[in-house]
């Protein structure tokens, strides 16, 4: 691979990145923050913490986020033991090709 196309290829990664995880965060901060008239302002970030309907939507987020968490970590702790302690046909193969021939 050319050094010219991996330049190409990153900067084509880097603004795919930035249309749709960097801007789409920045413009919900920024509506966060800022009101109609572009002040900068703690009113909209207060009123989530008013209003027990958010209130509750963030704590049911927060209970997911642990739950899947700690639901993803049960199942991955005995798979990565299990694959780091035992040995699995063409196992050597993927980590040494010379030796699969």
């Amino acid at each position: 691979m050319s050094k010219t196309f991996a330049w190409f290829v990153y900067v084509l990664t880097a603004a795919f990145f930035a249309c749709f995880f960097l801007w789409p965060i920045g413009t919900t901060l920024g509506g966060a923050f800022f009101d109609a008239d572009g002040k900068f302002t703690f009113v909209f970030v207060t009123e989530v913490f008013r209003n027990r309907i958010y209130l509750e939507g963030l704590g049911n987020s927060l209970l997911l986020a642990i739950g899947s968490t700690a639901l993803a970590f049960a199942i991955a702790l005995p798979l990565a033991f299990v694959a780091d302690r035992y040995e699995f046909p063409q196992r050597s193969c993927s980590l040494r090709p010379s030796w699969c021939r």
